[in-house]
């Protein structure tokens, strides 16, 4: 929501670069604060305790660990 009021012209939006690839490398949109960066979050897999973990859910979770390792990074 906030990125497409961006794109209608109803001023800046302040989001993860990950976001808004996209609009940026297409040319709908710009980076205007590029010396400002959003402070670090954390982010959690979570799933059920005891049991073994099943590996599609292992390869999921190792998957997303390094895109967002790149992505964010």
């Amino acid at each position: 929501m906030t990125m497409h009021a961006a794109l209608d012209g109803m001023g800046v939006a302040i989001m993860p670069f990950y976001h808004v690839r996209q609009y940026v490398e297409s040319g709908l949109a710009e980076v205007v604060l590029d010396d400002f960066t959003l402070a670090p979050i954390a982010a959690h897999a979570v799933w059920p305790s005891g049991a073994r973990t099943p590996s599609p859910v292992r390869r999921f979770v190792d998957h997303l660990a390094q895109q967002l390792k790149k992505e964010v990074i």
